[in-house]
């Protein structure tokens, strides 16, 4: 189970990013660090590229996923982005990642829809239906534990992340069980 410690991020301690090691940021194509655009990211739609900062000023690592151009961007992106950000690092073997929201959109209503499709993408990539299927040996380490951070203090989302991960924990169940199971 994926447990997500939410948090300010502009408050956010220097520890809790220590801790978790790997930070995730979601960027456009517009706003590709120079480090990043001088190695060949262009941060086209779920491009992802990792790098290891100097000093290790803000994380030992930092994860960018592209979000494509600005102009071309929809909900549908940033829950993709999310579940390849949480795929990402379980293939990296990653058991703790600290995640910056990318807070898009201006208004409250659209900060709900967006979100929403945030909290449907972690979901979504944590997801393993392995009922019927045999272990296997090599199988990516799950991730464990989400530090989120949050731009907007006035908004606290734990109550809706909370609402949004049932909802697609539910979708999850939905799809898998009436596909995945056999007849009979």
């Amino acid at each position: 189970m994926l447990n997500i410690t939410i948090n300010d991020w502009k408050k956010w301690p220097a520890s809790a990013q220590a801790m978790a090691g790997t930070i995730a940021l979601f960027t456009f194509e517009e706003q590709v660090p120079a480090a990043a655009k001088a190695d060949g990211f262009k941060g086209k739609e779920l491009e992802t590229f990792l790098y290891r900062p100097k000093d290790a000023i803000p994380a030992e690592r930092v994860i960018l996923i592209g979000l494509g151009k600005r102009a071309d961007f929809s909900n549908e992106t940033l829950r993709r982005a999310a579940a390849r950000a949480v795929r990402l690092a379980e293939s990296l073997g990653l058991s703790k990642l600290a995640l910056r929201a990318p807070q898009i959109a201006r208004s409250p209503a659209a900060q709900r829809v967006e979100f929403h499709a945030l909290a449907e993408g972690l979901y979504l990539g944590a997801y393993r239906f392995e009922k019927h299927k045999t272990p296997r040996r090599r199988r990516p380490r799950p991730l464990r534990k989400l530090f989120f951070g949050w731009l907007d203090p006035r908004r606290p989302p734990k109550r809706l992340l909370k609402r949004r991960g049932y909802t697609a924990r539910l979708r999850c169940w939905r799809a898998t069980s009436s596909m995945s199971r056999p007849a009979g």
